[in-house]
């Protein structure tokens, strides 16, 4: 196995690195892309619990009543407890 071997091994094609990035490039060229899929597997990204979190969020500022809260009053509710947290600080 030379220094440059990209793949070696008793089920593997044994060939270096430069003969390895030929290939692909033609390979890329041949079929105008990427000559393979470049997909997530589904076990690995799941939205279901972000999604939740978002639905009981939403759910939670009905019950709280702020669900026709605006921007301006997001961020003036955020300074608020900044300037809270500086008084305490000092």
């Amino acid at each position: 196995m030379g220094q440059n071997t990209l793949i070696s091994g008793s089920d593997c094609l044994d060939i270096d690195t430069s003969t390895a990035v030929r290939i692909f490039l033609k390979w890329t060229v041949m079929e105008n892309g990427i000559p393979f899929r470049m997909i997530l597997p589904k076990a690995l990204y799941n939205a279901e619990r972000e999604y939740r979190a978002m639905i009981e969020s939403s759910e939670g500022t009905g019950k709280n009543g702020v669900t026709d809260i605006s921007l301006g009053e997001i961020h003036a509710e955020i300074e608020i407890f900044r300037n809270k947290g500086k008084t305490a600080g000092e």
